[in-house]
């Protein structure tokens, strides 16, 4: 996944105004879990191609996560756990939730969210 990163960083570098190198490091973020990053990358690739479905619906996924990693994270933390950054939980997880882990299925459309208002802002 690291080197999917660098080598869009290359393509990014190489030809900064081309979405879809925006779109593969989003990609590789997404897998990663660096949800923050990930929508960062993709609002620029939307904003360079915006009327791309593909980019818009991992844009959305990427929200949801991020949306329920959060969620998941707060919910862990009152049970007294600690979600770190990789995923693993820290404390007595005798009474933790799992989290699934990311997929590649792409996003289901029409999700509400910050992305469905980044989206709109430039399909308008």
């Amino acid at each position: 996944e690291v080197k999917a990163i660098k080598d869009a960083d290359q393509a990014i570098a190489l030809k900064p105004d081309w979405a879809k190198g925006y779109f593969r490091k989003g990609n590789a973020l997404v897998a990663l879990r660096r949800w923050d990053e990930a929508i960062e990358v993709l609002t620029k690739s939307l904003e360079i191609e915006p009327k791309s479905k593909e980019i818009s619906t991992l844009l959305r996924e990427a929200t949801r996560k991020r949306a329920a990693e959060n969620g998941e994270k707060k919910r862990e933390e009152r049970k007294g756990l600690k979600l770190v950054s990789d995923g693993s939980v820290v404390g007595d997880t005798s009474k933790a939730t799992m989290i699934p882990a990311p997929s590649n299925a792409g996003g289901s459309g029409g999700v509400g969210g910050v992305a469905d208002e980044v989206i709109a802002n430039f399909v308008k």
